[in-house]
């Protein structure tokens, strides 16, 4: 609106007046775009490009959500940035996504978390402590922690998986809650881990 009434003096008034009304109205559209655009669609933001694309080949190869059991009804049950870090209920499976990538859930990489964790326990010479890289959904950790294991050193970078681990608690064994756990976080942020545990 100044840039509008903005009447500059001299010769070159007539030159400057549709200037100064052209940066008024550009100030103008800006503000009205950020009180009326619409809010970021968090769900769509979260999907990411590779879960796209599978999404888009499933329903051309004639897989939707007929083809799986129970309602498919896509809810976002977290979104929270840093990385972009996301829980997600689709088909009734819960998986938790780094950038849009699929890097845990409750279905099918249900094997594979649980091998990576106990796969180590079953070489190992002696299993007084542990290290997992990685906490995602507690799964490994919590594979890890159904062992006599004495100790388990977790290496994770993002706080925000620590988070959504809560959302895998049904199939976790909640690693949170168990003394032996110690979460490491290399990035700053609050810490998240179990309480200290007694190293003498």
């Amino acid at each position: 609106m100044a840039g509008l009434a903005y009447q500059p003096r001299g010769r070159n008034s007539n030159q400057e007046l549709p200037r100064g009304s052209g940066l008024g109205v550009a100030a103008l559209l800006i503000v009205l775009l950020f009180v009326f655009a619409p809010r970021m669609n968090l769900e769509n933001l979260s999907i990411g490009a590779y879960d796209s694309l599978i999404r888009v080949l499933a329903r051309r190869d004639g897989v939707t959500s007929d083809s799986k059991p129970g309602p498919q009804n896509p809810e976002l049950l977290m979104y929270k940035e840093a990385s972009t870090v996301s829980v997600r209920k689709d088909w009734g499976i819960t998986s938790l996504a780094i950038n849009g990538r699929t890097n845990a859930s409750d279905s099918e990489d249900m094997p594979t978390q649980v091998m990576l964790g106990q796969m180590p326990l079953l070489l190992a010479p002696n299993i007084k402590n542990g290290m997992v890289v990685g906490f995602a959904s507690g799964v490994s950790a919590g594979a890890m922690l159904q062992s006599p294991l004495g100790a388990l050193d977790c290496v994770e970078l993002e706080p925000a998986t620590v988070e959504a681990a809560s959302y895998f608690e049904h199939v976790n064994h909640r690693p949170l809650t168990d003394p032996r756990l110690r979460v490491i976080m290399t990035t700053p942020g609050p810490t998240c881990a179990s309480p200290k545990r007694d190293t003498t």
